[in-house]
């Protein structure tokens, strides 16, 4: 099996774990702004081994898929066997902020929550 390294700067994500799966998309610049191109996501493939080392993340891969450029947005999903509960806790607070300049409408939001305890 073949495997490819990458060379990420710090910090990465907290929840990103041994297992998961990274991907990656390509980055389109319009207006001055980078955005994800979207739905199209490409595997770079499974997450086996993470360090971190002088602010660089060394992240082992099993190379599943296609290798991304310098400037693509890696991403990691986790597996849906392991992480399938809900929110747990009595109460939540959200914040949703729009950081364009542009006016924007959010359509919906979705939040399923179960009690921990009684």
């Amino acid at each position: 099996m073949s495997y490819i390294i990458l060379k990420l700067s710090t910090p990465l994500n907290s929840s990103v774990e041994i297992g998961d799966v990274a991907y990656y998309s390509v980055l389109q610049n319009i207006d001055g702004t980078d955005f994800s191109s979207g739905g199209s996501y490409n595997l770079i493939g499974e997450i086996q081994n993470i360090s971190i080392d002088n602010q660089i993340a060394t992240i082992k891969c099993n190379f599943e898929g296609q290798v991304p450029s310098a400037n693509d947005f890696i991403f990691f999903v986790k597996s849906e066997i392991v992480n399938t509960s809900s929110i747990k806790g009595y109460y939540g607070i959200v914040n949703f902020i729009n950081t364009s300049s542009f006016k924007s409408e959010m359509y919906s939001s979705f939040c399923e929550i179960a009690e921990s305890s009684k």
